[in-house]
Parts: C-alpha cells; structure tokens; sequence
C-alpha cells in the first residue's frame, strides 16, 4: 500500500495523441509527464482538438542555467518600451475552447521579443513576466525620482510661503 498526494490522469499511450490533432473522446485526457509542484502536463480532447491543459513550472535556479548575466539599464529601458508598445487583443481560438480570450499576438511582436518562443508559434509566459518585471522596476526608480523631486519642490515652497508671510 502506497500514500500518494496526487491523483491525475494515467500517462497516454504511446504513441501518445499529437497536439493539435483531431480526436472525438470529448473531455478524455491523458498526462505527457509526471505530478509536479505546478501540477501535471496533461493534454485533453476539447472540442474535437488535443489540447495542451497544464505546462510545467519554469526552472529558475541558478543550477540549471548557464551563462547568466544580469540585464543593465539601457536592457530594462528597451524591455520597458517593448512591453508598453505590446498590442493587447481580444480574440476566440479557431479551434478549441471558444471562450473570449485576452492577449497579444505573436505576429505584432518584434523578431527576438522574450515573450515569444524562437519558433515565434508559442509564448514565452517566462520571459513575457519578466519583461513585465523589467518594466515595473523601471517604472519604480522613476516614481522614486519623482518623490524626490516632488519632497523638494514642497521644502522650496514652503520656504517661499514663509518668507513671504514674514513681516518687513
């Protein structure tokens, strides 16, 4: 007898259904991989389509990457800019589920962009996050900058009202 915390669906035969292909057992799925802290890559039969329903956690130790160098400032400026120029759309998929989605389109993002895959037919949801890091950082040593100003400009009038105010 074995305790286990997770029951998903049983792995898919093989060879396993292809993504994107017709299938006619609708709400039948299968899982692509193991039981994960995100949960389980599964694919299922929606709407005549398999689909993919979970993808897995990225990887985001220092153990697993190679090369890594941190981005500069002129790097989080074109990553800022990018990210506010995105194109937000609202559309259904062709095939699939034919609920009403938000999102952009990969064809309006420029070549290289980080929220898109290199294959350009997928999204890159690492990297779209975090530009939207890069951006906010940005957008925070600006509002910081702004304080700054703003705490002077109050100390230079105040200065100004009292001396005005002050007897001759």
């Amino acid at each position: 007898m074995t305790w286990q915390c997770f029951s998903g669906p049983k792995y898919c035969t093989q060879p396993r259904p292809r993504i994107g292909a017709a299938c006619t057992a609708a709400d039948v799925s299968c899982a692509i991989g193991p039981p994960g802290e995100c949960g389980q890559t599964v694919i299922e039969c929606q709407k005549g389509i398999w689909n993919l329903s979970n993808a897995e956690c990225p990887v985001s130790t220092a153990k697993a990457k190679r090369e890594i160098s941190y981005i500069d400032p002129n790097e989080g400026d074109r990553l800022h800019d990018e990210l506010m120029s995105v194109r937000l759309a609202r559309y259904r998929y062709k095939a699939g589920d034919d609920a009403p989605h938000l999102g952009f389109i990969i064809e309006d993002m420029p070549p290289g962009s980080a929220a898109v895959l290199p294959s350009r037919d997928r999204v890159d949801l690492y990297g779209y996050v975090s530009m939207t890091v890069a951006s906010l950082q940005k957008q925070q040593k600006e509002l910081d900058a702004l304080r700054t100003q703003m705490t002077a400009l109050e100390k230079e009038n105040a200065a100004m009202k009292r001396k005005l105010s002050a007897p001759r």
